[in-house]
């Protein structure tokens, strides 16, 4: 037998959720993927994932941030979230909303990474990104970037609103939103929403992007 026979049980589980759901090893090597992973990764099956590192796929590009949130789960050994932009084999680039929890054999042993991504933000997904909600961006590195109205414009953003949805919600013009986000898009070096959402959590997880 061996360390990840035992999570054979659960894979029916998986296969049921809509969501990317998967398994990797110590080492970042794939050891299971459900199908709709497998799809969206243009693999024929789920088994093609397996001693696959990201690397490897499709995504290869994105695969060093990736990877270094594995190793912020494995070396913090909690549950932690991240937005992970990511493209698919359909070559389009989307956000991953990322809950990866360090996995335990049944001595309690750490064995490595089981990870949940959806493709749409849940509702009270932003609520449990670290320093994301009740960080005091006044005296928080980013002030130095970004004005406290541009920072709630990419929380905004990071939630999933529109443009027009933050005017509204901010009391600003349309125009003024749109500035503000493309400004910030240059200043992080980004092209896509998706890259400005994931270096704006990085900004403030961990003082990088």
């Amino acid at each position: 037998m061996t360390k990840f026979d035992w999570i054979d049980l659960e894979l029916e589980v998986f296969d049921a959720l809509p969501c990317h759901a998967f398994i990797k090893d110590i080492e970042g090597k794939y050891i299971y993927c459900n199908n709709l992973m497998a799809q969206d990764l243009g693999l024929s099956t789920p088994s093609e994932i397996i001693g696959l590192k990201d690397k490897h796929l499709v995504w290869y590009d994105y695969a060093s941030r990736l990877m270094k949130n594995d190793t912020h789960v494995l070396k913090k050994q909690e549950k932690l979230v991240f937005i992970e932009p990511v493209i698919t084999s359909k070559n389009r680039v989307i956000n991953l909303y990322s809950h990866k929890s360090p996995l335990m054999d049944r001595n309690n042993s750490l064995v490595g990474v089981l990870g949940f991504s959806y493709t749409k933000i849940k509702s009270n997904l932003i609520s449990n990104i670290p320093n994301l909600v009740d960080v005091d961006y006044k005296n928080h590195f980013i002030s130095t970037l970004f004005s406290k109205r541009q920072i709630e414009c990419l929380l905004g953003t990071v939630k999933g609103m529109s443009a027009k949805e933050i005017a509204r919600h901010l009391g600003l013009s349309f125009r003024t939103v749109n500035d503000y986000i493309e400004t910030a898009k240059l200043k992080l070096n980004c092209r896509k929403k998706t890259e400005l959402c994931a270096k704006f959590i990085n900004l403030i997880q961990n003082n990088e992007y």
